[in-house]
């Protein structure tokens, strides 16, 4: 996992739908020239934010109901604010990528649906927003569709576990992102 990412833009979430979406971040990645020094970026990995407390006092904390997306938005907050987010390239922090997924796979693949689009909810316009959230089910019914097509099992999980989570992540999004 990079430790340093680009915001989610719209565009991005559109290209995902259509799984177009790496050839979009690898032409906006922060490592398409070697990173030998610091640098400013746009996002850290959660797990690799050091900073000052009073950025906290200043912007607030993490915001708990965005897991998956917490460091992105904190982030741009910081942004918002006019804050610069600093990249040191050696400096090594141990991060197990996805253990928290791993435990529920359905929670992990619903949370990286809805909290992209609260993040959109919560940080843009309302048309960034209506854009992202239809996209976002759009993609997920696509990912719904191919896998009932597929003869491949997804996650090693059961045929059946994709369409369930899909549904799950429709119904709790008709419950929690009305604009």
């Amino acid at each position: 996992q990079y430790s340093i990412q680009p915001f989610i833009t719209v565009r991005e979430i559109i290209l995902e739908t259509f799984f177009l979406h790496q050839f979009y971040k690898n032409r906006k990645s922060y490592f398409r020239n070697p990173v030998d020094k610091p640098i400013e970026v746009e996002a850290l990995s959660g797990a690799a934010i050091l900073m000052n407390k009073n950025v906290i006092t200043k912007i607030g904390m993490l915001d708990e109901d965005l897991f998956w997306t917490e460091d992105m938005e904190f982030c741009y907050r910081a942004h918002k604010h006019g804050l610069k987010i600093i990249y040191y390239p050696h400096t090594s922090i141990l991060h197990h990528v996805g253990a928290s997924g791993k435990k529920n796979l359905s929670v992990m693949l619903s949370k990286q649906v809805l909290t992209k689009i609260t993040y959109f909810r919560k940080n843009h316009t309302n048309l960034a927003f209506q854009v992202v959230r239809f996209f976002r089910l759009l993609g997920c019914f696509f990912k719904t569709s191919g896998h009932l097509c597929s003869n491949t099992m997804v996650f090693h999980e059961s045929r059946h576990s994709l369409p369930r989570t899909c549904l799950s992540i429709f119904l709790q999004f008709c419950v929690n992102t009305r604009a």
